[in-house]
């Protein structure tokens, strides 16, 4: 997942609202592993909470715990359906 939002900020240069494309891509990810519509963004607010910032680039320290967390969100999301 750090690959995915790592490819957003390339792409877009971490310009004015790069983190909202990112987590675009991340509830594709999810999306794609089978999460319920309704969870995604919740999920995802729950494990970004406002760590994404305009015009700067994450810490690789911050994507790799973002990352955790929502993957921990998806397996529990998952049980859970």
């Amino acid at each position: 997942m750090t690959v995915l939002v790592t490819d957003v900020v390339e792409r877009t240069e971490a310009f004015e609202g790069w983190h909202a494309h990112g987590t675009l891509v991340l509830e594709w990810f999810l999306a794609h592993q089978g999460v319920p519509p309704k969870r995604r963004r919740p999920l995802l607010d729950k494990a970004i909470r406002g760590r994404f910032a305009d015009w700067h680039k994450p810490d690789p320290e911050v994507l790799a715990d973002v990352a955790r967390r929502v993957a921990a969100a998806a397996e529990e999301a998952m049980r859970r359906s």
